[in-house]
């Protein structure tokens, strides 16, 4: 773990925000010659971003989207490669948690990568389907899900 590190909630306005756009361009659609204006979509300003930042930039991120009265979705979760394995997806996972409780709790759904299924497990998210290709990067996902109760 990283203690110097700390997870910060913010808004999708804040430079913060802007930085983990990047990380999420670098982590995710690199590797298909993505442009930074893909990374971005219609639910930036509704969602709950999470970042943990350092000296020279994100290293990690995560948002949280309400979908409907009593559920939320989990997405972009992503570390910098250089930084993984030290707790940052957990401490950023666990952040977002804490926000959908706050807010009243609820289904929390994700599509998980298949190389992180276990990850989601070790929070409790349990598979719901099968496998399927993402439509805008071809990685193989696993849609799972989680309820939680509001405090």
């Amino acid at each position: 773990m990283v203690p110097e590190m700390r997870v910060h909630v913010v808004n999708s306005d804040s430079r913060d925000h802007f930085m983990a756009c990047e990380l999420r361009r670098e982590v995710f659609f690199s590797h298909l010659g993505s442009d930074f204006d893909g990374v971005r979509d219609d639910r930036e300003e509704e969602s709950i971003h999470a970042v943990i930042r350092g000296e020279k930039g994100v290293r990690a991120c995560g948002r949280l989207t309400a979908i409907g009265p009593a559920g939320w979705v989990v997405t972009q979760m992503c570390v910098d490669e250089r930084w993984r394995g030290r707790g940052l997806g957990s401490r950023i996972l666990t952040t977002l948690l804490a926000q959908a409780v706050k807010h009243g709790g609820g289904r929390i759904e994700l599509a998980s990568r298949l190389k992180a299924v276990g990850f989601y497990r070790r929070f409790g998210f349990i598979p719901a389907g099968e496998p399927y290709p993402s439509p805008r990067t071809g990685a193989m996902l696993l849609r799972m899900v989680l309820e939680l109760s509001a405090n």
